[in-house]
């Protein structure tokens, strides 16, 4: 019995201890922005991926469309032979936008659009006063670089 009442008191008094120190970490913004982080996951999520021969006829590539609290990027990947090499980054906006692409709404696709038998990146955006636009990424093997058509 005498062991069940010292239990009970210590967890009563860690139980106090917790609240108290939760109280002050909410009162200061640090600590509450601490406290925050500790629970946060890094807050990476993947909003849509597409695959396709972006650097010539046998390549492999894919897309990746992803949020972060940054905001969102389109991070492209080299995959051919099973690794996955990160190729470039490009910082897309705060704001995920769609359009409507072979009669189906996306927020990625690829397509050939000059005929050239190559396929680009389809991106649709927003820039800072919230007009849409649609970026389309074509991979230009002299600068060795995805660049906006």
């Amino acid at each position: 019995m005498k062991l069940q009442k010292h239990l009970f008191s210590a967890a009563i008094a860690f139980s106090s201890i917790l609240a108290i120190a939760l109280l002050f970490a909410a009162l200061d913004k640090n600590a509450s922005n601490d406290i925050r982080e500790l629970f946060r996951s890094d807050g990476r999520e993947v909003l849509a991926t597409v695959s396709g021969a972006f650097l010539g006829k046998d390549s492999a590539v894919t897309a990746v469309k992803v949020k972060t609290p940054d905001g969102i990027r389109l991070e492209i990947y080299d995959n051919k032979g099973g690794d996955y090499k990160l190729l470039k980054k490009i910082e897309i906006g705060s704001r995920d936008a769609f359009f409507n692409f072979a009669g189906r709404v996306s927020n990625l696709a690829a397509d050939d659009v000059d005929g050239d038998n190559i396929q680009e990146i389809l991106i649709p955006m927003y820039d800072e006063n919230l007009v849409a636009h649609l970026a389309i990424l074509k991979y230009d093997p002299q600068s060795q670089d995805f660049e906006r058509l």
